[in-house]
């Protein structure tokens, strides 16, 4: 799901290739968290808007800068209005 996604960033809305490793890298880590490292067994169907929050807050308490934070949220936005 995520490759598709990001075929699509590349392909259909031409993003830049820095922008496109960074959403990449971005949600490959959200998954892994969210899979306890099993990124295969990813349900986004079952993704609640506090399992979102507890990544984010995850992120913020390992000293992320907000700028960082953001992007990252924008990340997970992106790919959620794609599915």
């Amino acid at each position: 799901m995520i490759s598709s996604f990001i075929t699509y960033l590349q392909c259909e809305l031409n993003y830049s290739a820095h922008t496109v490793d960074a959403y990449r890298h971005d949600l490959e880590e959200w998954a892994c968290f969210a899979t306890s490292g099993n990124m295969d067994e990813l349900d986004t169907a079952s993704v609640t808007v506090s399992d979102l929050r507890l990544w984010i807050a995850a992120l913020a308490q390992k000293g992320l800068s907000p700028l960082s934070l953001r992007r990252k949220v924008q990340s997970l936005r992106a790919f959620f209005r794609y599915l």
